[in-house]
């Protein structure tokens, strides 16, 4: 029989994610919210609840402390988050998401988080290094508090690596570039991370623009070569780039209705990880993460797939 995979999901940005709901938003005015709710998320929260969701078991290490770290460990644990939260003296940060029906948007109002405690990546590291032995296939995602070294998420890839754990790395800029060099198996950042990364000059370039998806999928293919890792680049609604061993494909998801995307690229890339973990194929991978990604836009809750949704392959 085979062993299920044990999943570690990190993220070093904790959030509570405010949703709100507005038939229409008038700039200067008072606004009325039809629906709200209150969600723990942030990539690692998201990506944790979405694997769960598929049957995984999967455990997020993070950060939390101040007035809301209370609140935040128990919508977490009430979603089905199983977490291990430093405490970093540090205020978690409020996110908001507001849903306009009638011109169909979303707009999105993110906090700068606070800087954590001076000891907190200290404490934080030995959690990694005890929690690493435990797990086969990792998850680091998302940007990191002030208050933690430049060197924390790529030496958190060099230990996984050096451990035997597979690695997925859904991050951007300087955190990205210098964990290359300690092979993860997939980088997965968005077009506008990817740019920002790697291609400067098209951070402004829409993710349709023909001559820049060239471009990105040039450099797509250079990396994958250079580093030996997978990368996929996901757009929204559009076909996700992937590149692998000097390949480069489009994998587009269903057309599908929207109601929140907040958290899809999360649910991404725990479907990707599911499959990846049970030796499936990347594009097998890939057509799940899109999958879960369409589930999760479905949704207005950030970082869930519905209660009515299944697991599309079958897990022992």
């Amino acid at each position: 029989m085979n062993v299920a995979p044990k999943f570690l999901a990190v993220c070093l940005n904790p959030t509570l994610q405010k949703t709100l709901v507005f038939s229409s938003v008038r700039s200067g005015d008072v606004n009325r919210c039809l629906k709200s709710r209150l969600d723990a998320s942030g990539k690692g929260v998201n990506v944790t609840r979405v694997l769960v969701q598929l049957g995984e078991s999967c455990t997020h290490l993070t950060h939390a402390g101040g007035q809301f770290r209370r609140i935040f460990i128990n919508l977490a644990q009430q979603s089905g988050v199983s977490l291990q939260a430093i405490d970093s003296k540090s205020d978690i940060r409020f996110c908001t998401t507001m849903i306009e029906l009638e011109s169909d948007t979303t707009t999105e109002l993110v906090e700068t988080s606070e800087r954590v405690s001076e000891s907190t990546e200290s404490r934080v590291r030995r959690a990694y290094t005890s929690l690493i032995k435990l797990h086969e296939f990792v998850l680091i995602s998302g940007t990191k508090a002030a208050g933690y070294s430049e060197h924390i998420i790529p030496d958190m890839v060099m230990t996984a690596r050096n451990q035997g754990c597979r690695v997925i790395l859904d991050v951007q800029g300087t955190d990205l570039v210098k964990s290359l060099e300690f092979k993860p198996e997939i980088i997965k950042p968005n077009f506008s991370e990817f740019a920002a990364t790697f291609e400067h000059d098209l951070i402004d370039s829409k993710p349709s623009d023909p001559v820049a998806v060239e471009r990105i999928e040039a450099r797509m293919r250079q990396v994958s070569q250079t580093y030996g890792c997978a990368c996929v680049v996901t757009r929204g609604n559009r076909a996700t780039l992937v590149s692998q061993a000097g390949e480069v494909w489009q994998q587009a998801p269903e057309p599908h209705d929207i109601v929140n995307p907040i958290g899809s690229g999360d649910a991404f890339a725990a479907g990707l990880a599911s499959i990846l973990a049970r030796k499936g194929t990347l594009r097998d991978a890939v057509d799940e993460g899109n999958r879960c990604g369409l589930l999760n836009a479905q949704q207005l809750a950030p970082g869930n797939l519905g209660q009515s949704s299944v697991p599309a392959a079958k897990r022992n």
